[in-house]
Parts: C-alpha cells; structure tokens; sequence
C-alpha cells in the first residue's frame, strides 16, 4: 500500500506514469511496471516462489492436494504459472468474481467449480 489512490499516481508520478501508459499502449502491461507498484511479471514471478514449498509438502508429507486462497489477480498468476499458460493468457482471462472456486488437477486447469459474487 502506497497512500496514494491509483488515480493519483499520475499526478505525483508523471515520468512513470507516462512510461507505463507507453508500454501499456504497446502490448507490454504484463511486463510494464505500475509506478509505485510491481509489474504482473513481478507479481507471478513471486507467486511461482511458492511452488517449491507446494512440492516439498507433497514429498515430505503426502499431501495430494491444495487449496489456495487469493486475490483474483494472484489466482490468474497461480493458474498461469502452474499450468504453463502465456502472458497473453494472463492478459485475456479476467479476474474471477469474489468467493470463485478454480479446479486445477494434475496440471490441466479444470475451470471454475464455484462462480462467485461481482459486488
């Protein structure tokens, strides 16, 4: 959290600003880093950190499945990285309304089981 609203960061940060709304224009929001914020190649670059653990857990402890509670956005970044989708994949899928529940298994992303809320 930054204090400063999205809308405002304009404002405060023009040169960033200008530089993100550039690469935006070009196709590269993926990889365009907000101002003040990450990118979504950050963002899922993290999310893929914990895979590890995911694994390690299945190793040590038997554990054959998962349930992973997120935002919407970490959510399009898990099933990105996790089912070896593209950026553009990324880009197009939307975010899931609120309390939505995504089946991934065995590595094949199975779609929504549960379609949330959209307040």
């Amino acid at each position: 959290m930054t204090g400063i609203p999205d809308n405002n960061r304009a404002e405060h940060y023009p040169n960033e600003h200008a530089r993100y709304t550039k690469q935006e224009a070009f196709g590269w929001r993926f990889w365009a880093c907000i101002p003040l914020d990450e990118s979504r190649f950050e963002m899922t670059t993290r999310v893929h950190q914990a895979f590890d653990s995911f694994q390690r857990d299945n190793i040590n402890h038997a554990i054959d499945n998962l349930v992973v509670v997120c935002h919407g956005v970490t959510l399009r970044a898990f099933v990105m990285m996790w089912c070896h989708k593209t950026p553009e994949w990324f880009e197009k899928e939307r975010n899931p309304a609120d309390c939505s529940i995504r089946i991934l298994d065995e590595g094949v992303d199975q779609g929504y089981g549960f379609e949330g809320f959209r307040s």
